[in-house]
């Protein structure tokens, strides 16, 4: 179907092909592809794909594409989507047999031999073998190559290409598998263990350190009606520290590192020493902000 855009002193016509292309005409210049129908500004255009020259009123301007009343673009942008899903189908069709063609032994793989400056080996140019051949495991990409396909492979044994095949997915699918159960797993380690405080509260603010701004947690926790505070760093070119933001003992100053179940603390006579032990308390929250704090993945700033 034919749409007639017309302005004055220009007459513009497109229409929208078996393929998908809208092909457009000014006047009785030569029909030129037109990019796309759209929506811009809320003003509905065909949008030329690049500057041509049409007359307004005697006066010759460059324009990029043309707007129209929304009846005629809704009317065409449906049968552009219906005619473009068409034409995907029918793609998909022709694919489609030509794959199975392939998987059921009656087509062979396309290969050929590929001489190189620098590598040579098998490949294929034909799309749907190397689809095939990809999609189980039996080639890869060389950067300025192409596609290589590993030599076990090379003499299309279609058995054993398909076998290769199953055996990855079958690996992959033991990958996803695990890897599904480890985080349920870690899941439940991680609810089993916030549980035992009667709350855990996140507080970030930027502070500064040698190497600029950096980010520092609050910790705050409430368990069996007791409130512990324990501050999170990622230290430039040390890593992460975490420490108690209350004195570990009557006359220190807030602060301490916990080495294994000890508080320990800096003397610059005594160096570093032991405090005391961890409460029990000290150690659930501890080992909530150990595992599951905001620099728990964190690697050293450096």
């Amino acid at each position: 179907m034919k749409y007639n855009l017309s302005k004055k002193g220009s007459n513009i016509e497109f229409e929208i092909k078996d393929d998908g292309t809208i092909l457009c005409q000014i006047n009785n210049e030569r029909p030129f592809k037109a990019k796309e129908l759209s929506i811009v500004d809320d003003k509905k255009v065909l949008n030329f794909g690049r500057i041509r020259e049409i007359s307004v009123d005697g006066k010759t301007m460059g324009v990029n594409g043309i707007s129209m009343p929304g009846d005629i673009y809704f009317n065409a942008k449906k049968e552009h989507e219906d005619i473009l899903e068409r034409v995907e189908a029918e793609k998909k069709k022709i694919h489609d047999n030509e794959k199975n063609a392939i998987l059921s032994g009656e087509k062979p793989l396309n290969i050929t031999y590929k001489e190189g400056e620098y590598y040579s080996g098998y490949t294929t140019y034909d799309d749907i073998t190397e689809e095939v051949l990809e999609e189980n495991g039996c080639g890869h990409y060389l950067d300025g190559w192409g596609f290589a396909i590993d030599e076990d492979y090379s003499d299309g044994n279609l058995k054993n290409i398909l076998r290769n095949g199953a055996e990855l997915r079958k690996k992959k699918e033991e990958k996803k598998r695990l890897a599904k159960e480890r985080k349920e797993k870690e899941n439940r380690e991680r609810e089993e263990l916030v549980s035992k405080v009667d709350s855990w509260d996140i507080k970030d603010e930027y502070i500064e350190d040698e190497d600029g701004e950096t980010k520092m947690y609050t910790h705050i926790f409430v368990i069996n009606g007791h409130s512990l505070r324990f501050s999170e760093r990622n230290v430039f070119d040390f890593g992460r520290v975490i420490n108690p933001m209350y004195s570990v003992e009557e006359g220190l100053e807030e602060g301490g590192l916990r080495s294994g179940d000890d508080w320990q603390t800096f003397d610059t006579k005594k160096g570093w020493y032991k405090v005391r032990e961890l409460t029990e308390e000290e150690k659930i929250c501890m080992d909530i902000v150990t595992r599951y704090g905001g620099f728990a993945k964190a690697g050293i700033r450096m």
